[in-house]
């Protein structure tokens, strides 16, 4: 019995989910994405530990920062394998954009003229956790419809 409310598509992108390599694939990049959740929030203890109680934990916050280029170019490929809405597509590539300009924002405005858009380093530290929240409930409502 289908509503009068549901997208005429609804029941296509249902079995969409439903094939093994394309459910595989979601869940993969359900669980990476959560994975850098994680992540970013390490991060900030990391970057936390290192104002309130010791400066070397810059190079642990460093140090992740630096390898979580990684997670978001997985996931661009696995939203590819998993053909995973477009919009879906558009939010991944948007996170990679997020994670490249991160230490942008913390190095390069130290030698221009506006220094103060070194703090817009932990602002973008805010979408960077938001982002990847707001796609995994839509991720988890696609592999459970």
């Amino acid at each position: 019995m289908s509503s009068t409310l549901a997208h005429p598509d609804a029941d296509r992108a249902q079995r969409r989910y439903k094939h093994p390599a394309r459910r595989w694939a979601t869940w993969s990049y359900f669980g990476f994405n959560t994975l850098f959740i994680l992540c970013v929030i390490v991060q900030v203890f990391f970057a936390g530990a290192a104002i309130l109680v010791s400066g070397s934990w810059i190079n642990a916050h460093r140090a992740l920062g630096s390898s979580l280029i990684l997670l978001p170019i997985v996931l661009l490929i696995l939203s590819f394998a998993a053909r995973l809405p477009v919009a879906l597509k558009w939010l991944t590539l948007l996170l990679l954009g997020l994670v490249l300009i991160q230490p942008i924002l913390i190095y390069a405005p130290r030698d221009s003229a506006l220094p103060i858009l070194s703090a817009l380093h932990p602002v973008n530290a805010l979408a960077l956790f938001t982002l990847p929240i707001s796609v995994n409930i839509r991720v988890w409502y696609l592999l459970h419809s």
